[in-house]
């Protein structure tokens, strides 16, 4: 069960046992008008042209249904904060995943350019060419082949 833990086994429980008591239920609601000139609500916006409404209790609403509302609303706020960490640590896993896929490409550019028989060179501290021996020119080599593996390889 990869992925699940109990705080989310129990948030779904609890969700679902007092998925019928929406009715009575303080919740979020939000109005817009489309470009057709529709109004609509709906407890999700969707855009941001969309204005919150509060909407009351029922006057009538005794302390055991308010306190199973506002439990509720606290699981759904919980919810709400753990998909939004969950989006966060995907959105970060893919920029290091494409910072990785870059940094493979010029790795493997690099032991491309090494392995052709042409002079090579480096700038020096004034700028001017500094030409690699037979000796260094292996030893670049073998660097970026380390880097093609330390990068391109699955992790």
């Amino acid at each position: 069960m990869r992925g699940i833990t109990v705080r989310r086994v129990l948030l779904i429980t609890l969700i679902s046992c007092f998925g019928t008591l929406t009715s009575h239920a303080a919740t979020e609601v939000y109005k817009w008008v489309d470009e057709n000139g529709q109004t609509h609500y709906g407890e999700k916006p969707s855009d941001e042209n969309a204005s919150k409404i509060k909407i009351r209790r029922p006057a009538g609403a005794d302390s055991e249904t308010v306190r199973r509302v506002e439990q509720r609303e606290k699981l759904l706020q919980i919810y709400e904060e753990e998909r939004q960490l969950k989006k966060q640590e995907d959105l970060k896993a893919r920029q290091e995943q494409e910072k990785r896929k870059r940094q493979c490409s010029y790795a493997r550019s690099r032991v491309e350019k090494l392995a052709i028989d042409v002079p090579l060179y480096r700038l020096d501290e004034k700028g001017e060419r500094v030409y690699l021996s037979d000796k260094d020119r292996s030893s670049e080599k073998a660097y970026w082949q380390e880097q093609v593996t330390k990068f391109c390889e699955p992790s």
